[in-house]
């Protein structure tokens, strides 16, 4: 069965589950985490925890570019696949998702 990924708001993949199934690593930190290293003058962190963030999402859209698909686990069901096809037009990179239930 393949339904579109935005269909069910229940369903929305986030980055750090994404990289741990698909890459088998996440993010380093949170966006809590990030106030508190503000809070505290500690820019340097919040730097280090964004740069992370953009290459693990780049990591995330090379894979999924190059095999087809994401993995991912969902409390509504137990293994999901989203299947990705990424075409390139007016030097742009545009993506589609559908998952397999």
């Amino acid at each position: 069965m393949h339904a579109p990924l935005w269909t069910d708001e229940r369903l929305r993949a986030s980055l750090d589950k994404l990289g741990q199934y698909t890459l088998g690593r996440g993010k380093t930190a949170d966006g809590l985490a990030s106030i508190h290293w503000w809070q505290q003058g500690q820019i340097d962190k919040i730097e280090e925890y964004c740069k992370q963030d953009v290459t693990l999402t780049k990591d995330l859209f090379l894979y999924a570019c190059d095999k087809g698909y994401l993995r991912y686990r969902h409390k509504l069901a137990d293994k999901l696949v989203i299947y990705v096809t990424c075409f390139r037009k007016f030097n742009l990179y545009i993506m589609d998702f559908a998952l397999k239930l």
